[in-house]
């Protein structure tokens, strides 16, 4: 979490300049990324993560209370990609995932089916960057 503090503890001036090289090293859609994140001074920081330890623990008691040993649920809103292409890159985007992440919990992909001949779909956006390659 030290980038975290890191960040936010930059001078505004900087935080443009941060933006503008994250651009150039790692494309648009990661500075766009970073201009979504809101100021948050260092004690509001150390209150969200006070949050996050709080939704652990009752997570955890409330899992417990019902006896689960183990969820089955989905991990993406799409088929899996396609396995000749730089998947890594997608590791940010794993939205089903960040639940299980936060929490600490393990978390693993059982493939049920194959996607047939005609089911996939090109995808465009305005990116038009590595991860859009990814996702086509």
């Amino acid at each position: 979490y030290a980038a975290f503090f890191l960040y936010y503890s930059l001078p505004n001036f900087l935080k443009v300049i941060v933006r503008f090289l994250v651009k150039l090293a790692m494309g648009t859609r990661m500075g766009d990324q970073l201009n979504w994140l809101d100021p948050l001074t260092p004690n509001e920081i150390d209150d969200t993560f006070r949050l996050k330890a709080k939704f652990e623990s009752e997570f955890k008691s409330r899992w417990e209370s019902m006896g689960l040993d183990a969820m089955i649920c989905p991990v993406y809103p799409t088929a899996a990609f396609k396995s000749d292409k730089d998947t890594d890159i997608l590791a940010f985007l794993a939205e089903y995932l960040v639940l299980w992440n936060t929490l600490h919990y393990p978390a693993g992909v059982v493939p049920i089916t194959q996607v047939m001949q005609g089911e996939d779909a090109v995808l465009t956006d305005r990116y038009s960057d590595k991860i859009t390659s990814v996702l086509s």
